[in-house]
């Protein structure tokens, strides 16, 4: 078995991230049931009245990635929606052929994110044959309350022994094996560790390689 972290150590990474704590939730899913108004990954989605689906400059239809209903999500969640939003969707081009540059910058028009107003929204009339496999329609059911803190990337005043501890507290989060004598649980472990990849709503981003925030 590894030998126990110091728990000097430890303490230090606690005390630098347990101030940016947030609140993060991870969704439940089911089945798709076929109601274009419920919070969902993939599906027939919500749209404006008289508006057609989603085309990307390229001249495919989107697939809808994530819509979220104001209505069923966290009351964190609910806060965040402008006044007479109904969802916030994301449509997402997925064929392979798409003509855009840069395709994975934030504000490439390969994508659309929005807020739909509730006012006169209907469902999808139709939905689109795409060139490429879009994702398989899921609802999402509940929501899992879990606590995480920011990404290294994220925390300032961490010296070398500081971001040395954080690392080793991330590779023992995702090891299986404890040690005797660990100064905090595996759950502990994995708080303090840094964000939570996988699908969630809010909480901290987990960046790919180094801290990109996107500018409104």
């Amino acid at each position: 078995p590894p030998e126990p972290l110091d728990p000097a150590l430890v303490e230090r990474v606690r005390a630098l991230v347990e101030p940016h704590v947030r609140a993060a939730f991870l969704p439940v899913t089911a089945p798709s049931s076929g109601d274009a108004a419920r919070t969902k990954l993939g599906g027939v989605p919500m749209l404006a009245p008289g508006e057609a689906w989603p085309t990307c400059p390229c001249g495919r239809a989107m697939p809808l990635a994530v819509q979220l209903a104001r209505g069923e999500l966290p009351p964190e969640a609910q806060v965040c929606f402008p006044e007479g939003a109904g969802w916030l969707q994301l449509f997402y081009c997925t064929s392979t052929s798409c003509s855009v540059d840069d395709g994975w910058e934030a504000a490439a028009p390969n994508k659309l994110l929005r807020f739909l107003s509730a006012a006169g929204a209907m469902p999808a009339a139709t939905l689109p044959t795409f060139e490429d496999a879009a994702w398989t329609p899921h609802d999402v059911t509940s929501w899992e309350r879990v606590e995480e803190t920011p990404s290294t990337d994220d925390l300032e005043g961490l010296d070398d022994d500081a971001r040395e501890a954080r690392w080793a507290l991330s590779d023992r989060a995702s090891s299986s094996e404890r040690a005797p004598d660990e100064p905090v649980s595996h759950d502990e472990f994995v708080r303090l560790a840094g964000p939570r990849g996988g699908d969630k709503l809010l909480g901290w981003p987990r960046w790919a390689q180094g801290a990109e925030w996107q500018r409104c």
